[in-house]
C-alpha cells in the first residue's frame, strides 16, 4: 500500500526514511494529522519534504471516511 512504502507492513515506521511510527499516537491524533496533511494545514512549507510528501499521499484519501479506515486499520496494528 501507499502506507506501507514508508511506513512499513506493520506501521512501526522507517528511521531511514523519515517516517514515525503509527502504533503508538491515539487515534485522535492520527486522524487530526492525516486531515491536516489533506488540507496543507501541514506539508505544505517548502523546506518540509517529509511533510509534503504526505500531503501528497493524505491526497489519495478521498473523504473523511477514508481517513476513518486508514486509521480504523492502523489500529488493528496496535493489537499485534
Amino acid at each position: 500500500s501507499t502506507c506501507a512504502a514508508c511506513h512499513g507492513l506493520d506501521g512501526t515506521g522507517n528511521e531511514m526514511l523519515g517516517s514515525p511510527d503509527l502504533t503508538t499516537p491515539n487515534d485522535w491524533y492520527l486522524v487530526t494529522q492525516l486531515m491536516n496533511f489533506k488540507s496543507g494545514a501541514r506539508g505544505s512549507h517548502p523546506s518540509d519534504a517529509y511533510g509534503m510528501q504526505m500531503r501528497a499521499s493524505a491526497q489519495l484519501l478521498a473523504d473523511d471516511d477514508a481517513i476513518m479506515n486508514v486509521v480504523a486499520y492502523i489500529n488493528t496494528l496496535q493489537d499485534k
